[in-house]
């Protein structure tokens, strides 16, 4: 269990500067690996290109897509966040917490382009998982689907 998920890195200056990513206003660990993850897609552009009508895109941006469980007759809520890549931590902090609480997106009423060019990010906290597996949808656009969960060791 991570308990203070701190970072420290080399400042220009040569020394260490730690960075708490706890003390951010709003700070979830779950926001922690999104925006995290968000940014290392990123970098690497094979996790950017989307294959829309048979060809080829380089996204340099895509929005965020993440559905949040919510309970009751509607089981969840969609959630989309755009620029996440060019958010620093408190900002990303503050847009993600406000678009969670304030989500007025209907389930399934983004278009489908939308949707399926964006990076998926799900969290089913209390699911065990044992491995890591990518996964794809339905529209054929080379989109992964990242999960995250309990880690659970046999």
């Amino acid at each position: 269990m991570v308990r203070n998920p701190a970072l420290s890195r080399r400042a220009a200056s040569g020394g260490c500067q730690e960075r708490s990513f706890q003390n951010a206003q709003e700070a979830s660990f779950q926001g922690y690996l999104v925006w995290n993850l968000v940014k290392a897609l990123s970098l690497e552009w094979t996790f950017c290109t989307r294959k829309i009508d048979e060809e080829w895109y380089l996204f340099k941006n895509l929005p965020v897509f993440f559905p949040i469980a919510v309970g009751g007759e509607d089981k969840f809520k969609d959630v989309i966040i755009n620029d996440v890549i060019f958010m620093d931590w408190t900002k990303f902090c503050r847009v993600y917490r406000d678009s969670i609480e304030n989500s007025n997106i209907d389930v399934g009423s983004l278009p489908p382009l939308t949707w399926g060019i964006s990076h998926f990010i799900g969290n089913l906290p209390y699911l065990n998982f044992t491995l890591f597996q990518m996964h794809s949808g339905v529209m054929k656009t080379s989109r992964s689907m990242f999960y995250f969960g309990q880690r659970h060791n046999l």
